[in-house]
């Protein structure tokens, strides 16, 4: 049986009897670099879209049928163009992006 989980701002989430809890506070808890729990909220993750932004969008492209779509800022589906159409220099740049 699924139960229900959250806490208020990010919705409700379903998961499965059994399967673990995500450590710490769950939507925050990311891992640095060498595999350590981060501990901290990361700058381009509090700065980005709510998730109800991100499901009013999703929803907007099902019901345009679309086959593929990126939710993302400008930056971010900048990167994807580059990537599909110079994927040597978004691996130069990606390599020296920061990483919190």
């Amino acid at each position: 049986p699924l139960q229900r989980q959250g806490d208020g701002r990010a919705g409700r989430v379903l998961r499965r009897r059994g399967f673990p809890r995500p450590a710490g506070d769950g939507l925050w808890s990311g891992q640095a670099g060498d595999g350590r729990r981060q501990g901290k909220k990361d700058a381009a993750i509090a700065a980005g879209i709510s998730p109800e932004v991100c499901a009013a969008k999703a929803w907007q492209a099902i019901i345009a049928s679309k086959n593929e779509i990126y939710i993302a800022g400008a930056k971010e589906r900048f990167a994807v163009i580059l990537n599909k159409f110079f994927p040597g220099l978004f691996a130069k740049i990606i390599r020296k992006a920061k990483v919190t």
